[in-house]
């Protein structure tokens, strides 16, 4: 097996050897050392720098591959001594059973030493010592020295070392090659003040040897020394040629990966430079997998850019230089091999990682499912690597040799050169199926990737600027992180992958955002096409990866509030006055306000209308959805998830200042009675922050209406109302406050309102207030008074007809001033039939307003029974409790027959004397709206 280490200066390196499994690789790998100290030493003299040490504390276990390949270049000891006594055969006798201890013990007059002779003078270059971990005799501070001949004291000193007490059991000495005749070693320091070893094993230098120490790292990309030529290799590539051509544990080398090496220096020879900017610096402590759950997150992976893609069933070859991984395998770094565009099930293996060793790795390149992708997406993708744990260090490079380079863009390409490069590539993939035909957008926050096709529709066809999608997407995420309270300085990245299943859904998973394909790349634009203005889907597959746990019962409520803000921010785009998914609305506002009135509870009401509730508390204190998670992260109160709803009220609370509990009870988040007593000194909130609308509320920094604003209802068409207020006001409007009869009943950020809880056929008064975007509400100047009654009313043969029995006056400024009202017309009571009387009223301003009414006189046998009554009015509870859900896949006409029906239940139930006609005429038409309702819902 070679070796997998480079000798970078000349020093005398101390390692231990673990033993290594080959892994899913195309030819062994090599598997890395660990440094268990430095040693000083130059060739034949003495170094200055002769105190330096490295400790290890690590314990692997067994012998390693190293020890292979040094087998055949064993040097056979012709004698040895020591001066301390003991069984000092055992450490020559290549047993691990055995165990040498010497008889005397150091002090300050006496050091342990043992002195070895060889048969001639060699060329040594490393070897084995076996110790008993932690147990006597243990080396911890030692001296070694050389000698060129075979008798006197002449030895000189080559280098010093120490271990730590903890070390492994074998250690491999490997430096720069001297030679000695003899060598000797002195046991400065070691445990329990003896000498000891279970063996000694000393190797001449091989060839191998030699090739690997004309590299000045493991990467292979570049001479450590300039006056290598090319007969020096051809001599050494000759002795490798000559060697047995084997490949086995029992032999223990590989002599055609040495060949390759050969080639490569063969290379640099010639032209130095041509592999060096092949060579990628890994970034230094990105550890984000630690930083997520640190955040209580599932925003990042690991995951850094190579530059290089390959296919299924490619070789690659990878040279890695990683210092740390030569004191802990736990600090390899990973390659990780993807498949783009997967159609991605539970199921889809489309990435895995590879471990790299220190040293050189033949990979063949794994194939990946993908699933059942869409035929114009290729096999293979983008190789990435990333750290193994987070004690990864510092100093890693890699060189990658195989695959194909493919386009990688940053916010520093220029444009031009952008779009050439794409078109290039782009023909290469149009001109050979090998072209895999993938790219990587990388900002600040996001590597996204994507298929070349779309990028070059983006780029080359529609004009769209890289640069500009990237600033896009840098200020996008970072307000998106703010929100969630992690700086933009962080190493948040998150990395997002096409689905090819192409079914119109994303999703996310730590570390990933899932996105489908469609004809066009909605990130690429980024705002820049009309038409193509999106943010949408990325922004919410990422909030469900930075939000913190206690709102995940709020699943996809409160993912959406960060886009619907930053959506607005960004376009101008309110997406709560488009549509509501699934539903007979044209706007989110229209049923979240209807819902409201109707009090339908919070957990039968839509997903978009629950995230209005969380989106207006941002609108009414910007910066709440930062501060929020900035305390849930503060908090470790894990018995508070079950009680999330009453938390959520509190924190809010105290963030705004306010308390906010009828924001959250208007919403049915929490009931009516509920009283959160650690924010009873706080003031209720008196604004309506229900009513606020991201495009009338976000960043208004007016003061409201700067004059009188005169809000009035201008037309009254069946049941819809045309509503408006002064052209000077108009920019600071939010919204109408609805009066039926004086009572609220609804609330519209529109200039019209549908009032879908009123019969036809009767007659109503109403009124409104206008609400400005600080969410004040205004009273109407001079508005008329309402009358209230019902469109027609019964009264009993032979009674006295009393008109403040049967309706009342209210106005906004005078109240009840039914006292007031005026009738023209009589009702004779004396005989059965009908007649009909004007009601007039005039209030304190001079508003005037009337009605009609039709009055029938009727006998004691035409009332209806307790009975029928009574059915009707349950009938009608159940009609009130099923229109809460909403129109739902009813067309108007039944929807709005559910409406009128039920209101005229309410109108006869709640009558002095309703007819026995009426009861049964009512409950009947009830029952059939109720039924075609239920039967279309």
């Amino acid at each position: 097996m070679p070796l997998n280490r480079v000798v970078t200066s000349t020093k005398l390196i101390i390692r231990w050897q673990l033993i290594g499994k080959k892994q899913m690789i195309k030819c062994p790998l090599l598997v890395p050392a660990i440094s268990l100290m430095l040693l000083s030493a130059s060739t034949y003299a003495l170094s200055n720098d002769v105190d330096r040490d490295l400790t290890l504390t690590a314990t692997p276990s067994g012998w390693g591959e190293d020890y292979q390949n040094k087998e055949p270049y064993i040097l056979n000891a012709l004698s040895y001594e020591n001066n301390g006594g003991g069984w000092l055969d055992a450490a020559f006798d290549r047993s691990s059973s055995s165990l040498w201890l010497s008889d005397k013990k150091n002090s300050d007059q006496f050091k342990n030493e043992v002195i070895v002779e060889f048969n001639n003078t060699e060329n040594i270059g490393s070897f084995f010592y076996t110790r008993q971990r932690n147990q006597t005799g243990s080396a911890l501070h030692f001296s070694l020295y050389a000698s060129q001949s075979n008798q006197g004291n002449n030895f000189s000193l080559m280098a010093t070392g120490s271990a730590d007490i903890d070390a492994p059991r074998v250690v491999l000495f490997e430096f720069e090659p001297f030679e000695a005749k003899r060598i000797k070693l002195v046991f400065d320091e070691a445990i329990g003040d003896k000498a000891g070893a279970q063996d000694f094993e000393f190797y001449s230098v091989s060839p191998f040897d030699v090739v690997m120490s004309w590299f000045t790292d493991a990467t292979m990309s570049a001479l450590k020394e300039n006056t290598l030529t090319l007969e020096d290799i051809l001599l050494i590539e000759q002795k490798i040629v000559a060697l047995p051509d084997l490949e086995s544990w029992e032999q223990g080398y590989d002599k055609h990966e040495f060949l390759l090496y050969i080639e490569i220096a063969k290379q640099l020879v010639v032209a130095p430079d041509s592999l060096s900017t092949d060579v990628i610096e890994l970034n230094k402590g990105q550890d984000r997998i630690e930083f997520n759950d640190r955040n209580g997150m599932h925003f990042s992976h690991n995951y850094q850019i190579t530059g290089v893609a390959a296919a299924a069933g490619d070789e690659i070859h990878v040279f890695v230089e990683n210092p740390e991984s030569k004191f802990d395998t736990n600090r390899d770094v990973e390659l990780v091999f993807t498949q783009y565009a997967p159609k991605l099930t539970p199921e889809t293996e489309w990435n895995q990682t590879v471990r790299l060793n220190h040293g050189y790795n033949k990979i063949e390149v794994p194939f990946l499912t993908g699933g059942s992708m869409q035929t114009q997406i290729r096999r293979g993708g983008p190789i990435y690597y990333q750290y193994a744990n987070p004690q990864q260090g510092s100093g890693a490079k890699i060189r990658i040799a195989g695959g194909q380079d493919y386009p990688v863009i940053r916010g520093s390409d220029d444009d031009a050169d952008v779009r050439n490069l794409v078109d290039g590539y782009y023909q290469d993939y149009l001109n050979d199926r090998s072209t895999i035909g993938v790219i990587d957008i990388v900002t600040d926050n996001i590597i996204h990737t994507e298929t070349i096709g779309l990028a070059h529709k983006a780029f080359n066809q529609d004009g769209v600027s890289s640069s500009r999608t990237i600033e896009k997407w840098n200020d996008m995420t970072r307000e998106l992180l703010a929100m969630f309270d992690i700086a933009d300085s962080s190493m948040m990245m998150t990395h997002m992958i096409k689905n090819s299943d192409n079914n119109g859904s994303a999703s996310a998973s730590p570390g990933f955002t899932q996105y489908p394909v469609v004809s066009w790349s909605p990130f690429l634009y980024a705002y820049q096409n009309p038409g193509r203005e999106t943010f949408s889907i990325y922004l919410h597959e990422m909030a469900h990866q930075l939000e913190h746990s206690m709102l995940r019962p709020l699943y996809h409520i409160s993912t959406n509030v960060p886009d619907h803000v930053l959506t607005y921010k960004h376009s101008g785009q309110d997406n709560f006055a488009r549509y509501v998914n699934n539903l007979n609305y044209n706007r989110a506002y229209d049923k979240a306000f209807e819902d409201i009135f109707n009090q339908v509870p919070f957990d039968k009401m839509p997903e978009t209308v629950k995230t209005l509730m969380l989106v207006q508390l941002e609108l009414f204190k910007p910066g709440l959805w930062q501060e929020l998670h900035r305390s849930l992260r503060a908090f470790d109160d894990s018995s508070s998830h079950d009680n999330y709803r009453e938390y959520l009220v509190s924190e809010t609370s105290k963030i705004i200042g306010l308390d906010m509990s009828e924001h959250f009870k208007r919403y049915g988040f929490i009931a009516d009675d509920v009283i959160i007593h650690d924010i009873g000194h706080l003031e209720p909130v008196a604004l309506p922050t229900w009513y606020a609308t991201v495009r009338g509320t976000f960043d208004y920094q007016g003061d409201g209406f700067t004059g009188t604003n005169n809000a009035k209802i201008t037309s009254i068409s069946g049941n819809t109302l045309t509503l408006t207020v002064s052209d000077e006001q108009e920019e600071h409007l939010l919204g109408y406050e609805i009066y039926r009869d004086g009572q609220l009943v609804g609330f519209t950020d529109t200039n019209t309102f549908k009032d879908k809880k009123v019969s036809q056929s009767s007659q109503y008064q109403y009124s409104v207030k206008a609400v400005d975007r600080s969410l004040q509400k205004h009273n109407p100047s001079n508005e008329k008074p309402t009358l209230k009654g019902f469109a027609s009313t019964n009264v009993l043969l032979s009674s006295q007809f009393n008109h403040a029995d049967h309706v009342t006056a209210i106005d906004t400024e005078d109240g009840d001033i039914t006292d007031m009202i005026d009738v023209e017309g009589s009702i004779d009571t004396n005989k059965e039939g009908y007649s009909s009387v004007t009601y007039q009223v005039t209030d304190s301003d001079g508003n005037y307003a009337e009605m009609t009414q039709a009055v029938f006189v009727i006998t004691a046998s035409d009332i209806a029974d307790v009975a029928n009554i009574d059915k009707l009015a349950q009938l009608t509870q159940q009609a009130i409790e099923q229109a809460k859900s909403g129109q739902g896949q009813c067309d108007d006409y039944s929807w709005q027959d559910l409406q009128d029906m039920t209101q005229m239940g309410i109108e006869v139930t709640t009558m002095a004397l309703p007819s026995r006609q009426e009861a049964f005429s009512t409950t009947l038409m009830l029952e059939s709206a109720l039924e075609n309702y239920r039967q279309c819902h």
